[in-house]
């Protein structure tokens, strides 16, 4: 990562976990509420479905060299906290999410009277 770049924006997975090894140079990570300075040989590991968003900057003015890996799987979900938005990856796409503007629903919103016909599609269009 180039001096005075950044890294995937403030997020974290429901289901995919991440591992970062840090190689060579400094960066500086966020993870939860939490700012932390990392260099060469730092591991950090990022749990899901409940693990903290995090987020990597390099502000110094050597490159900073690290290895991302985790799972891939065919469904994810990634949180953007800070700007309100959310990822959903499937095996064909990805989809964005504005939570602004989208609707909270219960599941109790979700039930319908199936003698009358509905099949509870209606409840997306109100």
């Amino acid at each position: 990562m180039s001096p005075g770049k950044e890294s995937c924006a403030y997020h974290r997975h429901e289901r995919n976990e991440e591992v970062l090894l840090i190689l060579s140079g400094q960066g500086r990570a966020e993870i939860g509420d939490e700012v932390i300075d990392v260099g060469a040989a730092d591991v950090m590991g990022f749990a899901a479905p409940d693990g903290p968003p995090n987020h990597l900057t390099n502000p110094f003015q050597e490159h900073l060299v690290y290895v991302m890996g985790g799972e891939s799987s065919a469904f994810d979900v990634a949180h953007f906290p800070k700007i309100g938005k959310r990822l959903v990856f499937s095996d064909t796409d990805i989809s964005l999410i504005d939570g602004q503007a989208s609707k909270a629903m219960s599941f109790a919103d979700w039930l319908v009277d199936r003698s009358s016909g509905d099949q509870g599609i209606q409840a997306l269009s109100g």
